[in-house]
């Protein structure tokens, strides 16, 4: 089994499939459009075949290639992917050849100076953007809380001396104030694809 890293991205439906790489740290590292590797790599293109079997499942240790799956490095950052089908009848030899041809035009794609910063800025607004997001939803549970604070029944939070103790008062102030009936329980949320 071992350890690899991992990049997320979609395949001819949409859908998010995770493709595992060793080729860099290897230490479990997810990483999405727009993540910064920090591997020193200024231009790089991996490919992985896959086989889309019968039952819809996607098989990457197999003999059969039915799509290949690409991501695009500049620059240090994941900036692109992209996944190709194969015909049926292709020979291995057809399938190597039409991978290089991808590459290549990969390759020719993204040395455009312009192409590529165009790419970068686009990424780095929508990084901007999550994180004016975040801070915003931060800003309005502070003001909850504040707000919270100033309400005669909640005088114990006087008391609160640490981030964890001020952690669990909001979580019994916030199941105080929903109706716990049909209340989603956020604590076993799978929080591991938001990660960064």
């Amino acid at each position: 089994m071992g350890m690899f890293d991992t990049f997320i991205t979609k395949d001819h439906n949409g859908a998010t499939v995770e493709l595992q790489s060793k080729k860099f740290t290897n230490v479990l590292n997810y990483w999405k459009i727009g993540d910064i590797l920090r591997e020193g790599v200024d231009f790089q293109v991996l490919y992985k075949c896959a086989e889309l079997r019968e039952d819809g499942e996607l098989a990457f240790h197999s003999n059969v290639t039915s799509m290949v799956f690409y991501i695009v490095i500049v620059d240090d950052i994941y900036v692109d992917s992209s996944c190709t089908l194969v015909a049926e009848d292709s020979t291995e030899h057809e399938i190597s050849n039409s991978i290089l041809q991808y590459i290549r035009a990969l390759q020719d794609h993204w040395s455009d100076t312009e192409v590529k910063y165009q790419r970068l800025l686009e990424l780095h607004n929508q990084s901007y953007s999550l994180a004016k997001y975040q801070q915003n939803r931060i800003l309005r549970l502070i003001k909850t809380i504040d707000h919270s604070l100033e309400q005669p029944k909640y005088t114990d939070a006087s008391g609160i001396k640490s981030i964890g103790e001020l952690l669990e008062y909001v979580a019994n102030y916030l199941d105080g104030i929903h109706n716990l009936e049909g209340y989603e329980d956020h604590s076993k949320l799978d929080l591991s694809r938001y990660a960064l």
